[in-house]
C-alpha cells in the first residue's frame, strides 16, 4: 500500500511540472475573485498620416478631431452657386482621407471665396446643405465631411461709393441765388444718377469737373450704373472729381514790339495770354 501511495505522489508531481512549463507568461492571473489580462495592449488605429503638430483644430460643430480608420480615401465637392441657386460660380473638389478634409489643407488663402457683385459686398455664404451661414474664413477652416453647396448672401443695401471733391481753390455752393438750400452729393450707389454740384471761385471761370488731375476726362454727371472696382487689398477708393478753372482776370498784356511790315500793317507782340475767353485786345 505504501508503494502505491508513493507512486501516485511522484505521478502528480510530474504533472504539475509539465503544466508549469507550458503555461504562457501572459496568462490570466488570479487575485482573489478578480481576473486581470496581463498581456500588452495593441493599438490598431491608423493615425500615421496625422502628426502631433499638424493635427487639425476642432470645429465648433465637431466633437472629435480623430479620423475614422474605416473611411477610405474619396472625393468631396464644394459647389458655389450664384444668387439664383442654379448658376454655378465655381466648384472645388477635395480629396478626403479619413472622416473629413479642409480647404486650408490645399489652399494658402481664401480670397477666392469672396466674389464681387457690382455695387454690392458679400455678407456671408448661405449653406444649402445644412441651412447655416458662413463667412469665407469659416468655410476655409471648416471640416468638410460630405458634398456641400452654397449661395452668396449679399448685403441688402448696395454699397455706397464716397465722393471726394478737389476744388482747387473753389467753394461748393450749398444755396442757390434765392437762398434755397442745395444738396451736395457725398456718395452714391450703383442705382443712383447724380448731378454734380455748383462751385465758385473769385476771379476765375469754372471750366467743369474732371475725373483726373490732368483734366483729360471731363464729366457732367455721375450716370446710373457707375461702379468702382476695389484695389488689390480689397479697398474701394473714393470717386474723386477735380475742378478746372480759367483765370477771369488775366494779367494786363504789355507791348513788347511794334513792327511795320511795309504793307500798311503793323505787327504787335504782347506778353501774357492773348487768348482768354470773353476778352479781346483793342487798339
Amino acid at each position: 500500500m505504501k508503494r502505491h501511495t508513493k507512486f501516485l505522489s511522484l505521478l502528480l508531481s510530474g504533472l504539475l511540472l509539465v503544466t508549469s512549463a507550458t503555461t504562457p507568461a501572459s496568462a490570466v492571473t488570479i487575485s482573489g475573485n478578480n481576473a486581470t489580462d496581463s498581456s500588452p495592449e495593441t493599438n490598431t488605429t491608423d493615425t500615421d498620416h496625422i502628426s502631433e503638430n499638424s493635427a487639425p483644430a476642432l470645429d465648433p460643430d465637431t466633437t472629435s478631431g480623430e479620423t475614422d480608420p474605416s473611411d477610405t480615401t474619396n472625393t468631396v465637392q464644394l459647389t458655389f452657386y450664384d444668387s439664383d441657386q442654379q448658376t454655378i460660380l465655381f466648384q472645388i473638389p477635395l480629396v478626403r482621407t479619413g472622416s473629413y478634409t479642409r480647404l486650408n489643407y490645399t489652399y494658402d488663402n481664401y480670397d477666392f471665396l469672396s466674389p464681387v457683385k457690382r455695387g454690392y459686398k458679400l455678407y456671408k455664404w448661405n449653406c444649402l446643405t445644412n441651412g447655416k451661414k458662413y463667412t469665407p474664413a469659416s468655410i476655409y477652416n471648416y471640416p468638410v465631411k460630405t458634398d456641400m453647396s452654397f449661395t452668396p448672401n449679399w448685403k441688402t443695401r448696395p454699397y455706397r461709393f464716397p465722393i471726394t471733391y478737389i476744388t482747387n481753390g473753389g467753394t461748393l455752393q450749398d444755396t442757390d441765388k434765392d437762398g434755397e438750400g442745395l444738396k451736395i452729393p457725398q456718395s452714391f450707389t450703383i442705382n443712383d444718377s447724380v448731378d454734380l454740384p455748383a462751385i465758385q471761385r473769385k476771379g476765375y471761370i469754372f471750366d467743369g469737373w474732371y475725373r483726373d488731375a490732368a483734366f483729360t476726362n471731363a464729366i457732367k454727371n455721375i450716370p446710373q450704373g457707375t461702379y468702382i472696382d476695389s484695389d488689390e487689398q480689397g479697398i474701394v477708393p473714393d470717386y474723386t472729381l477735380y475742378a478746372k478753372w480759367t483765370n477771369a482776370k488775366p494779367d494786363t498784356p504789355q507791348l513788347i514790339s511794334a513792327k511795320n511790315t511795309g504793307t500798311g500793317k503793323v505787327t504787335l507782340k504782347y506778353t501774357g495770354d492773348q487768348e482768354v475767353p470773353g476778352y479781346e485786345i483793342s487798339y
